[in-house]
C-alpha cells in the first residue's frame, strides 16, 4: 500500500507519488439520478453544498409501508436507468426499453407495474425516508435492517465516493476471474491511478481537490454491501466480489467524503491530497 502524498503535493497526470509510480487525474464522473438505479457517465458534475447536484434526487417508494427501496435487497431496481433531460426531467428507462419521466403519474403506474407491487417516485422531503438494508451482505436471508438517508437527497452514507483505477486493478489481482467493472460500485468519481495498491486508503483523514475549486474530506473507507455482485445490465451475479473484499480488504473499497467547497468536476482534472 503507498503513502499519503505529503500536504498540498499536486498529482498530475504523469506524475509520480513520493512512494512510487502515480498518476492522479480525473478519469470519469457519475451521477445517479434515481437511487440504485443505473446512472450516467457525463462530461462534468457540480459538487454543491451537501451534495452533487442532481445526484439520487428521486427514490423508489414503497406505497405500503413508506420505506425507499434499494438495490441493497431489492436488485431488480439495477435493471433500469436513469438520466437527465435537457431541461432537467430525469428520464427512467425500465428494461422493457419504455420511457417515463420521474414526477408524471404515468412513470408511477409503469414502475409499479414493472417491480409488481404499488410504488411511487419520490424526491426527497421534510422527512427522513428510512431504506432497507440486509444485516449480513452475503446472506439474502439475514435480518433486515432499517436506516434512513438525509432529507436533502437520497445517498445512503456520503456526500462523494471516490474510487481509483488502481484500487480496481488491485481486486482483480486478488480475484482475476470477476469482471470487476466501475458499475458496481457506483462511484461519484473514478480516479486514474498507476499500481494495483488501494491507493485510496491512505487518503482518510485527508482533503482531497478535484479540480481548481471542489474540495472534500475523506472521513473513511467505502463499507461494500450487498450490491456490488448483484446482476445488471452486462454484468452478471458474482457473490465471490463480496467475498473477496470481505476476506482481503475488510469489506472496503474505495473512500467515502464530505463535501467541504463545492465547484465543478471534470475528467482531466488535477487531483490534490493534503
Amino acid at each position: 500500500m503507498g503513502r499519503p502524498a505529503p500536504a498540498g503535493a499536486r498529482l498530475r497526470g504523469g506524475d509520480a507519488m513520493p512512494s512510487g509510480p502515480g498518476l492522479f487525474r480525473i478519469e470519469s464522473v457519475y451521477r445517479y439520478p434515481v437511487k440504485s438505479m443505473g446512472g450516467e457517465r457525463l462530461p462534468d458534475i457540480m459538487v454543491e453544498e451537501g451534495h452533487v447536484a442532481g445526484d439520487r434526487q428521486w427514490a423508489v417508494v414503497d406505497g405500503g409501508t413508506g420505506f425507499t427501496l434499494s438495490a441493497k435487497r431489492h436488485g431488480a431496481l439495477l435493471e433500469a436507468t436513469a438520466r437527465t433531460g435537457d431541461n432537467g426531467e430525469v428520464i427512467l428507462m425500465l428494461p422493457s426499453g419504455a420511457e417515463v419521466v420521474a414526477g408524471e403519474p404515468s412513470a408511477n403506474a409503469a414502475v409499479s407495474q414493472w417491480l409488481d407491487r404499488e410504488v411511487e417516485l419520490r424526491q426527497p422531503g421534510s422527512e427522513n425516508l428510512p431504506f432497507e438494508l440486509l444485516a449480513d451482505a452475503l446472506d439474502e436471508d439475514s435480518e433486515i435492517i432499517a436506516s434512513k438517508v438525509p432529507s436533502t437527497h437520497f445517498a445512503d452514507f456520503a456526500d462523494v465516493h471516490l474510487l481509483t483505477r488502481a484500487s480496481l486493478r488491485a481486486a482483480h489481482e486478488l480475484y482475476p476471474g470477476g469482471d470487476w467493472d466501475v458499475r458496481r460500485f457506483r462511484p461519484t468519481a473514478l480516479i486514474e491511478a498507476e499500481g494495483e495498491d488501494f491507493t485510496e486508503d491512505v487518503w482518510v483523514g485527508s482533503s482531497v481537490q478535484l479540480g481548481s475549486q471542489a474540495l472534500v474530506e475523506v472521513f473513511m473507507p467505502a463499507l461494500r454491501c450487498s450490491l456490488p455482485p448483484r446482476a445488471q445490465p452486462g454484468l452478471p451475479k458474482d457473490m465471490t466480489i463480496s467475498t473477496t473484499l470481505r476476506d482481503h480488504h475488510n469489506f472496503s473499497l474505495g473512500v467515502y467524503c464530505a463535501i467541504r467547497s463545492p465547484g465543478l468536476v471534470r475528467p482531466g482534472d488535477e487531483v490534490v491530497v493534503g
